[in-house]
């Protein structure tokens, strides 16, 4: 019994020197804590005067191989509402500002959602059909906030666990019309044929004599895309040591300190992330540490498939379907030529024109490398004239095509025409060039094991005249 009295007295006395701290533990309710919480949240998220930035990469850990690496630099400027956890959020980018409504509640914690779409920031929301992209591509609409640290504050996606960090902004931050400018003279600088990176010094034993050049193009996978949303995705093709790579779709992302690559180059140890704009040459720079380079926009292919021209000489060139000279795979002033001369009626014709390789003639004869036009008899037989010439490889992905020899054709007339006709000396002008061609391909391996070159033909003096060829190894 003495033993009880004892223990009971030291309990009363344990709760009497504890009594402040009990009180002040349990003096709100759950209730009240959590609205202290949102109140809390909505007040950090509204004090700032010029709101907070974030620069959003998503899908950086390539789970779903399904979606590019891409993302976008927003500011949020949060305006609330009067005795309320709710208000308006001012979204901007390089796209322009728009408003939502946004909310702040308790749902796994204390949770920031954006209550109505917001055009500049949903389109790294919202569901697409083509591609199949049923969870957009994981930006959210509910982000739970996690912590403030060292003046920024971190929130991670409900639904796919996000991190979205924002940063206090600044007035240069909120001043989103020098990004737009900046994309825009990007996106336009853009007005050539070939959009390349040339890295003169820090990766692959670049030098200002020998330079890396890296294709910078638009991906198939942009082509479900509106304009505006096609331009800002890109792949990169380059070889280095003889091995061509071609990397996966990821998208650009204009901030106003520069471009970052979502997903950058990465050749070897060696890694480009991200541009700057020098005014003085206008020119777009690498921004990182130990590498030299710029972008430049070009006419011509000046990356080389290795063994390109060997290939065409000794195989695509000797094909029945060769380099096929018409209205629809050739382009610039050359389409007009081809589509005037065939529908030409003036006979002879000779309105399929190619040029081959290892060419025989209808009647057996193996008339070897020319330009050779075919027609169709009154019987329905094929009938043809051939021009001799010489294919030169004057580089890795240059041919030069020499005229070699004279007509040799049994179509009455034809040996006149091709001498003499108009339109046929425009082709000639251009095919024959002392200048030559340069090819520029893409080359595709399918799971099957096929290859795919999809080739264009650059007239090097004039190179908006091309011509377009596709040949598959099965």
């Amino acid at each position: 019994m003495k033993r009880l009295l004892i223990y009971v007295f030291a309990m009363l006395a344990i709760f009497s020197s504890c009594d402040d701290d009990f009180e002040y533990a349990f003096d709100k309710t759950p209730t009240e804590r959590k609205a202290e919480a949102n109140s809390e949240l909505n007040r950090l998220l509204c004090e700032s005067e010029f709101g907070w930035k974030t620069t959003m990469i998503l899908n950086e850990d390539n789970l779903d191989n399904e979606k590019p690496i891409l993302g976008d630099f927003f500011v949020f400027k949060f305006t609330k509402n009067e005795a309320a956890d709710d208000g308006v959020v001012t979204i901007s980018s390089r796209s322009g500002s728009a408003d939502s409504e946004y909310a702040i509640g308790q749902q796994m914690g204390t949770t920031l959602s954006f209550v109505t779409p917001n055009p500049i920031f949903f389109w790294l929301v919202n569901p697409t059909s083509f591609p199949n992209n049923p969870n957009g591509y994981g930006a959210e609409m509910e982000y739970i906030f996690m912590k403030e640290d060292d003046g920024k504050l971190y929130f991670q996606g409900k639904a796919f666990e996000n991190q979205l960090v924002l940063e206090k902004a600044n007035e240069k931050d909120a001043d989103v019309s020098v990004i737009a400018e900046a994309s825009e003279n990007f996106l336009e600088s853009n007005s050539k044929n070939f959009f390349f990176l040339e890295i003169t010094e820090g990766v692959a034993n670049a030098s200002a004599e020998a330079p890396l050049y890296v294709q910078i193009t638009t991906p198939p996978y942009a082509q479900y895309f509106e304009e505006s949303l096609k331009e800002m995705f890109y792949e990169f093709r380059y070889v280095v040591d003889g091995v061509r790579t071609r990397t996966n779709a990821a998208g650009y992302i204009f901030t106003n300190e520069g471009i970052l690559f979502s997903d950058p180059l990465v050749i070897g140890q060696d890694s480009i992330s991200k541009l700057v704009y020098n005014e003085s040459n206008d020119e777009w720079m690498i921004a990182d540490e130990g590498i030299t380079g710029r972008i430049l926009p070009a006419d011509l292919p000046l990356i080389a498939t290795p063994g390109i021209v060997d290939l065409f000489i000794d195989d695509f060139f000797s094909r029945d379907y060769c380099l096929m000279l018409d209205p629809w795979g050739c382009h610039g002033p050359l389409a007009d030529i081809m589509n005037d001369h065939m529908y030409s009626y003036e006979a002879p014709r000779l309105n399929s024109v190619k040029i081959k390789n290892k060419y025989v003639s209808p009647e057996g004869q193996d008339l070897g490398a020319g330009v050779v036009f075919e027609q169709y008899d009154e019987n329905y037989n094929k009938v043809s004239a051939f021009l001799p010439i010489k294919m030169i490889k004057e580089g890795e992905n240059h041919i030069i095509f020499e005229r070699n020899g004279d007509v040799v054709t049994e179509i009455d007339g034809a040996a006149d025409k091709i001498a003499n006709d108009a339109h046929l000396a425009k082709l000639f002008d251009l095919i024959f060039d002392e200048q030559g061609w340069m090819i520029g391909c893409d080359v595709i391996t399918l799971d099957t094991g096929s290859v795919h070159y999809d080739c264009i033909f650059y007239n090097v003096a004039h190179p908006e005249n091309q011509i377009e060829y596709m040949g598959s190894f099965w």
